[in-house]
């Protein structure tokens, strides 16, 4: 219980941006499982680490695997890196909570 404490939660901002979509799945664990898999295919192809989004929209979570403000040259390469080593991945828009 809090008694006299005076505080505001800000919302999370909401950014619109492109993503490499390497995978999505109904399930958090099943994405975690997934990514211990292909860590090793997809170290080094950005500087990045790989990291994961909450589609509320689809009810989803994606793993991506690089983010950027367009549809850029990097993220098309990436996903052509991942395609040579045998994996799925997109460019694709979506918004991300920060």
């Amino acid at each position: 219980v809090l008694v006299g404490v005076d505080f505001t939660l800000k919302e999370k901002a909401q950014t619109q941006g492109y993503i490499a979509n390497i995978g999505d799945f109904s399930s958090l664990a099943i994405l975690k499982t997934y990514y211990q898999l292909i860590k090793k295919n997809v170290s080094g192809v950005v500087k990045h680490s790989p990291f994961y989004v909450k589609d509320t929209v689809l009810n989803r979570y994606v793993l991506a695997l690089a983010y950027d403000k367009t549809e850029s040259v990097m993220l098309k390469d990436a996903c052509l890196n991942i395609a040579e080593k045998g994996l799925s991945c997109t460019v694709q828009a979506q918004r991300i909570s920060h």
